[in-house]
Order: C-alpha cells, then sequence, then structure tokens
C-alpha cells in the first residue's frame, strides 16, 4: 500500500477533490431498483449486480467532507483518479459503498483511513464535466459495514454486509422521536433557508432510525458527529446522538438570532440617530444659525468617549450635552451650560 499523501491547503476544493457539491436532500424511502447489465469489470460488475448491498463485494468511493444516510440524495463532484476510474467502470444505475475518510486531509485514503460502517448507494446521474471532473448524483440505500477490503488498485474494493439498525416500539423511543420532531420543525423556522416543507417531511417519517438520519443529513455540522450517529448500532443511542446535536444547533441558533436583533436594533438605532442630525443640521442652516455650536458638541462627545469615563459619568455627560444642543446659543442659559 502507498504511503505518500497529498494535503491540499484549506480553502476551495481543487480539481482533485470529491466532495458534496449542492443541497442534499432526503426522500421517504430508498430506491430498491436493480442496477442494470454488469461491465467488463467484475468489480463493476459487483457493482451493478443488486440494488442493496447484502454481504455483496462493492466498489467503495471515500466521501471526503460529510456523511451520507441511508435514504438521502447527494450530489458530488469528483475528481480524484481512482474515484474517476470506480464512476467510470460502474456507470449509472450500479451500486456502491460510500464511507467517509477519518482525515479529510488526505487525498488517497487507505482503508484504516476510512470508516468502516457506510452506506450503499446506488449512482442515479453522471455527468462528465471535463476529462479530470465528474458530476455525480448518489442515493443513500441502506446502512453497511465493510467486513474486509479486498483490492485498493484500481479503486478500493470491499466485502461489505447490511447492517440495518432495527427500529423499536418502546415508550422510550416514541419519547425521543416526539423530541426530535419537535426540536427539528423549531430549528426549521428559525432557517428561512429550508425549504417550507420540511415540517412536513419530519412529521411523515415513521422509521425512528430514518428519523435521526434525516435529521442529520440537513445539520450543517462536523463529519465526526453525523458518523457517530451512523455508526450506532441501537436505534435508542442513535436517536440519543441526534437529539443532543439538535439541542446544541437550536441554542446556536436562538443565540445568533438574539445577536443579530441586537446589532440590527443597534444599527437602527445609530441611523435613526444620524437621520435625525441631519435633519436638525437642515433646520439649523434654514433659520440661519451657525454649525459652529454643533460641531462643537459633537468634538466634546468625541472627547468625552476618548476619555473612558464609568458607565455612570458617562451617561450624565451624555444627557448634559444632549441639554447643551437644545438650548439656543443667545440664550444666558447656554452660556451656564456650556
Amino acid at each position: 500500500m502507498t504511503t505518500d499523501r497529498q494535503r491540499p491547503s484549506a480553502g476551495t476544493p481543487s480539481p482533485a477533490d470529491d466532495f458534496v457539491a449542492g443541497p442534499v436532500r432526503y426522500v421517504l424511502a430508498a430506491g430498491d431498483d436493480d442496477g442494470g447489465d454488469g461491465g467488463s469489470d467484475p468489480a463493476a460488475a459487483q457493482g451493478k449486480s443488486t440494488g442493496r448491498a447484502l454481504d455483496a463485494v462493492l466498489p467503495v468511493l471515500p466521501l471526503r467532507n460529510s456523511v451520507l444516510y441511508p435514504g438521502a440524495l447527494m450530489p458530488l463532484a469528483v475528481g480524484r483518479p481512482k474515484t474517476l476510474r470506480l464512476l467510470n467502470a460502474v456507470g449509472t444505475g450500479g451500486t456502491i459503498a460510500v464511507v467517509s475518510q477519518r482525515d479529510k486531509d488526505v487525498d488517497d485514503p487507505e482503508p484504516d483511513e476510512l470508516y468502516w460502517v457506510g452506506t450503499s448507494a446506488k449512482i442515479l446521474r453522471v455527468h462528465h464535466e471535463d476529462e479530470n471532473t465528474l458530476h455525480v448524483v448518489v442515493q443513500g440505500l441502506e446502512r453497511i459495514r465493510c467486513t474486509e477490503f479486498v483490492q485498493t488498485e484500481p479503486y478500493i474494493i470491499a466485502r461489505v454486509e447490511a447492517a440495518a439498525v432495527e427500529d423499536e416500539d418502546s415508550v422510550e423511543i416514541q419519547a425521543l422521536v416526539r423530541s426530535i420532531k419537535e426540536l427539528a420543525s423549531e430549528i426549521i423556522e428559525l432557517i428561512p433557508e429550508l425549504p417550507s416543507g420540511a415540517v412536513d417531511l419530519v412529521n411523515n417519517i415513521d422509521s425512528p432510525s430514518r428519523l435521526a438520519y434525516m435529521v442529520m443529513t440537513h445539520l450543517a455540522v462536523p463529519v465526526e458527529e453525523k458518523q457517530e450517529v451512523l455508526q450506532e448500532d441501537d436505534v435508542r443511542m442513535a436517536l440519543r446522538r441526534a437529539l443532543g446535536v439538535l439541542n446544541e444547533q437550536l441554542e446556536v441558533l436562538r443565540v445568533s438570532q438574539r445577536i443579530n436583533s441586537e446589532v440590527k436594533g443597534e444599527m437602527n438605532k445609530n441611523q435613526r440617530e444620524f437621520f435625525l442630525r441631519q435633519q436638525l443640521k437642515a433646520i439649523r442652516k434654514e433659520l440661519g444659525e451657525d454649525d459652529d455650536e454643533e460641531d462643537f458638541v459633537e468634538l466634546l462627545r468625541e472627547r468625552l468617549m476618548q476619555a473612558g469615563l464609568p458607565d455612570d459619568a458617562q451617561k450624565v455627560a451624555n444627557k448634559e450635552l444632549n441639554r447643551l444642543r437644545s438650548i439656543q446659543p443667545s440664550s444666558p442659559e447656554y452660556t451656564v451650560a456650556r
């Protein structure tokens, strides 16, 4: 096995990357269609022999920056040589194993640098952007576990077994499902970019495991957190992990919303003050009054701000400055206040 690694710089993925290239959608039922006829490559033929991976040998597509769950539709931009060879061999309609990398910066991962729990997937569409790039859409079928990697060239092939999580209908499961649906609905309301039908999609999912996978599909959390949910063999633990992530995300959204509201309120206040000051200047000009006194007040305000006065003293000073601004310069009171 090769030990050389290319580590791309952070930022926009290079043409040699395989990465999620658009919104990932979730469907209520994964496709069960067969993959079509086989190719000349034995591994490709294995990939086309079945719509679901039940103790099969499948080509492996390492995913750099996300996790594919059963039921998810995922667009990918593919440019790594091994992955290009894999997709050209298997083609549209074929079945592959999609597993995530432990380290997204490794350009040519070996089996021990991959998570061994992943998802079998059907290749729905392959578009040749150019000779070095493919745009692919895959649909997650079912949870699988790699039991043995049988080759690494010209691309990785693994023996896999079905590892679907068994759903239960206990009181605890029902409570977890209810909590997840309530939190997910609240999060959807706070994110205007999500489609309006997202709440209905959440509420229409009956399978507890699929519910956990669906909410994790749409959350922008690290690969490690997504993988932890997929790794769980116990549906209770998968739901608990998903619920924990939802709680964290909801708290982040609430804090973010509060900060945005405060910043917007402060901006509105400053904009209103600026507008009123401009109006006041226009009125003074119309009355033939000199702007020198207004400039003097503003100069005093700037100096007070720079002085770093305690809050109480700053409030008193601002109050006096505002009073000074409201007094006519010709008034005896103005001289006293100044």
